[in-house]
């Protein structure tokens, strides 16, 4: 029997398609019509005609082979013919690490070190309601460990002074054959030491003189200096919790502050796990990990109103302090013998606080604003050589007094202008080692500023970052460099330098024609500055200097890393769409000056290092998702890396510790993948958002800081 399906052309000729089947396998409708045929050989001839639809679907295309641990697998099929609106797709043999798409066909995921072996057997289908199945032939796919070359010891001997001020720097390597192992410094050029495992430095130009070291192995074949897991933690419980910001002590170790509601727990499964109960609405956590990710303690802090934390610095002598805000009473130290009451203006008002810890997270001191009628966030905070801080925020409605009953009292008066709530004046507070206030003051116009973020430089200078949207914004107002930043009628970033005692050096602002804003400064050790921020359109910076440029963000919702020198010359600003910093200190200079970023992708795409050899899109589905980037100290991209979450992430602060050590804290919900060359990690929460503590190290870089001489 020979069945002809009718088409555009009915007659058969050299293209058409002859395919035997028997009635028991296709077409049951014709073996009911045609008993007599059930179970004979039909030949079925398809009808050929010009349109493309009347061809069965192929399905093509060559899966990889290989697959690193850590690193994502992608395999998208192509198919022709058929109505491509109809596509099914399913598969055989999927690997248990990998992930298969119904509608595209596509077969991704990250398999983990476990996952290591051959998977054979996978076969891909594509079906179309009118036509045979067809599919790729049987593939396999290998998941091998990348042959990273990781550096495990890094040691630096400086010289015995009048004899030589030499420094012996000793390494030793493990795993993959480096095809390059290069040694750089904070000066001179780079070495290469591929055949050495040891060299002696350049003797430093005088005694006591700090200097950085970095050693990078190198193989060509295999990923190199990705985020790369140690471990992660989570914290939290049935309701919503969130890690904010993190930060290392001189042992290695991590102090994490965070907020709560109800009862959350910390350490979980461990010998010193602790249970926090809540005694309102979000209270205050602080907990410390030691350098192996060891639970060690977790602190309250707060009272029955509403109390959050937003920074976190360690100091110069071991200990460290923490800021934010609280409303109602809130107890500091509870049960220690500096335990500390404080407490609110008039009714809910809110009011900042800075607070000092030792490392056994003993309160050594409180403080807080003082206000009967105006609100106070304190955002930003950084330790000072001398055992000091400086703390940045924003008050509104009224004044504000700081260090109330001292000798420095220091008051300072809201501009006022418009409805309070939207109208906010900058603070800036630096108080002594022993809680004595030292100085304040406040930045304000008529309409609108705000101030998340403030570094101090190696040198004890002072760095704030933020936003203004007054036209009468007036920074050092009466002192030499008095400076009134140009107003566009939108919000606009700025950054201000200021010395150790508060005296303006210098401003600088970005100007665009849409609401912008800058959040997060970090400095380097050379003194260079980064501000980074959100961008909501065409925006210029370093309007007349010759490196001004002018962004125009793909998206409303973008995000911006700029950098300046530290006299302010502006050198160079990155822009990333569909992206978003988080919290005052999500970004960090490393030793050498590349600067680490870390933030949140909404849903769909994101594209780093735009027009760059390292351009990387990242997509999230739902809920968005934490982001990790690194760039060069010019400001190429030099890697970007996404966590993998069923219910969305967020990265809210970054520290750098010892050899490059980089600690992560932030958000996520329901289960949560962390992946890198050699370690991936999953994690998941007891219930809504809870907080995570993240620390990573790449294998292949090690750093080293050292003085010469005595």
């Amino acid at each position: 029997m020979v069945l002809v399906m009718f088409g555009y052309d009915a007659t058969p000729d050299a293209s058409g398609l002859p395919y035997p089947v028997t009635c028991s396998s296709y077409f049951a409708s014709i073996c009911t019509a045609y008993p007599l045929f059930v179970d004979a050989p039909i030949e079925i001839i398809r009808a050929v005609g010009p349109d493309p639809e009347d061809q069965p679907p192929v399905i093509s295309g060559t899966p990889p082979a290989q697959a690193w641990a850590g690193v994502y697998y992608e395999f998208i099929p192509e198919v022709t013919g058929g109505d491509s609106g109809g596509y099914e797709f399913s598969a055989e043999m999927l690997p248990s690490w990998a992930d298969f798409d119904p509608n595209t066909g596509t077969l991704s995921g990250i398999p983990g070190a476990d996952d290591i072996g051959t998977y054979d057997g996978i076969v891909i289908y594509v079906t179309e309601e009118r036509w045979v199945p067809d599919s790729l032939p049987p593939f396999s796919i290998e998941v091998i460990m990348p042959g990273i070359p990781q550096i495990d010891t890094l040691t630096a001997t400086p010289g015995v002074a009048g004899i030589s001020e030499e420094i012996l720097l000793e390494w030793t390597l493990s795993g993959g054959t480096p095809s390059a192992l290069t040694l750089t410094s904070g000066s001179g050029p780079a070495r290469d030491v591929l055949e050495e495992n040891s060299i002696t430095a350049i003797p430093f130009p005088s005694a006591a003189q700090e200097q950085w070291y970095k050693l990078k192995a190198v193989n060509a074949a295999a990923p190199n200096e990705i985020l790369n897991p140690v471990w992660v933690r989570n914290q939290g419980g049935a309701d919503s919790d969130a890690a904010y910001g993190v930060t290392f002590l001189s042992d290695g170790s991590l102090v994490v502050v965070s907020y709560f509601n109800g009862t959350a727990t910390f350490g979980a499964g461990e010998p010193q796990q602790t249970a926090l109960t809540s005694a309102g609405a979000n209270d205050i956590a602080i907990s410390r990990y030691s350098a192996d990710g060891t639970f060690i303690w977790a602190r309250r802090m707060g009272g029955a109103g509403n109390d959050n934390v937003w920074s976190v610095d360690s100091s110069a002598d071991g200990n460290f302090f923490i800021t934010g805000d609280f409303t109602g009473i809130a107890v500091f130290g509870e049960d220690t013998p500096n335990e500390t009451v404080l407490t609110s203006g008039t009714g809910s008002i809110v009011t900042g606080f800075i607070a000092k810890f030792t490392s056994d997270g003993d309160l050594i001191w409180a403080r807080q604003s003082t206000s009967t009628d105006s609100g106070v966030q304190s955002y930003g905070i950084a330790a000072t050589s001398d055992g000091g801080v400086i703390a940045v925020g924003r008050f509104s409605g009224g004044s504000v007094t700081f260090g109330a009953g001292e000798p420095g009292e220091t008051t300072l008066q809201w501009t006022p202008g418009g409805n309070f709530l939207l109208n906010s004046d900058i603070f800036v507070v630096r108080f002594g080692s022993d809680g004595a206030l030292q100085w304040a003051f406040s930045l304000g116009g008529s309409v609108h500023e705000g101030s998340s973020s403030v570094a101090v430089t190696t040198d004890g200078e002072i760095v704030i970052g933020g936003s203004y949207l007054s036209p009468d914004f007036v920074l050092g107002s009466g002192e030499s460099n008095e400076t009134t930043l140009p107003s566009t009628g939108y919000l606009n970033p700025f950054i201000a330098k200021y010395s150790g005692d508060g005296e303006l050096l210098w401003a600088r602002s970005a100007n665009g024609l849409a609401q912008s804003g800058g959040s997060n400064i970090s400095t380097a050790a050379d003194g260079a500055i980064s501000l980074s921020g959100t961008i909501a359109g065409p925006i210029t910076f370093g309007a007349g200097e010759p490196g001004e440029t002018v962004l125009s963000p793909p998206v409303s919702n973008s995000m911006f890393l700029a950098k300046y020198s530290s006299d302010g010359t502006f050198l160079w600003v990155r822009q990333t769409g569909n992206a978003y910093p988080t919290s005052s200190g999500n970004r960090r200079f490393l030793p050498d000056g590349s600067i680490l970023n870390c933030g949140s992708i909404g849903v769909g795409s994101a594209v780093f290092g735009t027009g760059e050899d390292g351009e990387t899109t990242l997509f999230s589905a739902s809920g968005g998702q934490a982001f990790w980037s690194k760039y060069s100290s010019g400001g190429d991209l030099e890697w970007v890396y996404q966590a993998h979450g069923t219910g969305g992430t967020g990265c809210r602060s970054l520290a750098i510790g010892p050899e490059g050590k980089i600690a992560a804290v932030g958000i996520f919900k329901s289960v949560t993948q962390f992946d890198g060359a050699t370690m991936s990690v999953t994690t998941d929460t007891a219930g809504e958002f809870d907080g995570y503590v993240l620390l990573s190290q790449p294998p292949n870089v090690r750093y080293v800081t050292v003085k010469s001489g005595p």
